[in-house]
């Protein structure tokens, strides 16, 4: 595991549950376009096989949203720790029933 992979690892662990997203469509439409930029300059600037997670609301409801540079892949997750045991599958390379 390299320093980066390392740091996205414990990013992770520090997410806390929300206690309520946000309900007014006009915060939500102003989320999904801040995240969708800030998706767009990361991208911009990060030329890695690092995986890519991302926060987003879905019905009112938050998940996460993860690419694999590596598979070409994304997934929607319903919460945090779905997302840590994806991280830790994919880098011990261990098989992945996320996907199915």
């Amino acid at each position: 595991m390299n320093y980066q992979q390392w740091l996205n690892y414990k990013e992770q662990e520090l997410l806390v549950p929300r206690s309520k997203p946000a309900s007014n469509s006009k915060q939500i439409q102003l989320s999904g376009l801040f995240n969708r930029v800030r998706c767009y300059f990361s991208q911009l600037f990060a030329f890695s096989d690092e995986p890519q997670v991302q926060e987003i609301v879905v019905d009112g409801k938050m998940q996460w949203k993860v690419y694999d540079p590596q598979s070409d892949r994304t997934l929607q997750l319903n919460s945090s720790q779905e997302v840590s045991m994806w991280l830790e599958e994919r880098y011990y390379n261990r098989p992945i029933n996320v996907w199915e």
